[in-house]
């Protein structure tokens, strides 16, 4: 228990102050909440669900997903050709390990994009 607790305070005191606010980085218990929920239901409650049933069949939906995917990923590398990078700073408080940062001109896409990246 006491090496537990030597961790906890190890992570708590030595991470980034920018990101204590943020959802679910406030204290490990919400994320071993969801991973333990995660596991309950991949290793006990789907099997029970799917036991007498027969296999879903995805093959247009998987399909679709790789045009998609393929079409994404030849969209991000033109931008990255085609428009090259802008140096801008963002404006931190204090400087830390992440400052200065790089913003690429794709990035917004990058973040329309990832959703759909489930692999």
């Amino acid at each position: 228990m006491e090496l537990a607790v030597q961790y906890y305070d190890h992570f708590m005191n030595n991470s980034d102050p920018r990101v204590r606010h943020w959802t679910m980085m406030d204290s490990p218990g919400p994320t071993l909440f969801v991973a333990g929920v995660y596991l309950l239901t991949v290793l006990l409650f789907l099997p029970a669900y799917m036991k007498n049933r027969k296999p879903y069949k995805l093959t247009t939906v998987i399909r679709y997903y790789n045009i998609l995917q393929i079409v994404s990923c030849v969209a991000i590398i033109y931008m990255g050709k085609y428009q090259p990078p802008r140096l801008r700073w963002t404006k931190d408080e204090g400087v830390h390990r992440a400052s200065p940062r790089i913003r690429m001109p794709y990035e917004d896409y990058m973040r329309i994009v990832k959703p759909l990246d489930i692999e």
